[in-house]
């Protein structure tokens, strides 16, 4: 269990060094993340049932309201704080994080490793991340991946305003990342990051 913690927190951690400035920031020298270690998870091959829960999270959920409807979740804390693991009997769920006054943060659809979603992705050309810039739209974004992304979380920039962001992947099959993040008004891009094949 706790391989797979760090192994979803290793994307939370990714957010946060975005949400930062940490990472590359577009229209500038773009780098990969660190290579990750090889993967060990099953691969996912249903997407609705893997973010089922996902889907069912608003932004007016509250802890108590998510404990009523999908049982006790696993509290995980590190150096950034807390956040909740809901999750059923097939290892599928929804991670969530709360702002101090209870509100919601943010919500991630549950994954031990983000590779999983390569057989769901259909992801080719990762390498175009070079030619992305900040302000595309999602639609530019897209084509350049051959692929619709997969959207795997949603961020509230402030406390009871809703989502102001959302993250999308890319996972072609060779092993290769995009997480995009884009802006919910206007669905253009604002920070990405990534590892190529041959470096994941």
């Amino acid at each position: 269990m706790k391989k797979k913690r760090v192994l979803a927190a290793l994307v939370l951690v990714g957010l946060l060094l975005l949400l930062t400035g940490c990472t590359s920031m577009l229209g500038g020298e773009t780098q990969p993340q660190a290579t990750m270690p090889p993967m060990t998870a099953e691969m996912f091959t249903d997407l609705s049932s893997v973010t089922e829960w996902y889907n069912a999270v608003t932004f007016e959920d509250t802890l108590e309201s998510l404990t009523a409807r999908f049982g006790e979740p696993e509290e995980v804390q590190d150096d950034n704080g807390s956040y909740w693991n809901f999750l059923d009997e097939n290892n599928h769920g929804v991670a969530v994080v709360f702002f101090d006054d209870g509100t919601l943060r943010s919500k991630m659809v549950y994954f031990e490793d983000i590779r999983q979603f390569a057989d769901l992705s259909g992801a080719s050309h990762i390498e175009n991340v070079s030619l992305l810039d900040s302000g595309m739209e999602y639609e530019v974004v897209t084509a350049a991946f051959g692929a619709e992304g997969i959207e795997i979380m949603q961020l509230a920039t402030d406390s009871g305003n809703g989502a102001g962001q959302y993250l999308m992947i890319w996972v072609s099959e060779d092993g290769g990342i995009v997480q995009a993040l884009f802006n919910v008004t206007d669905n253009k891009l604002e920070q990405v990051s990534y590892s190529l094949a041959s470096e994941a």
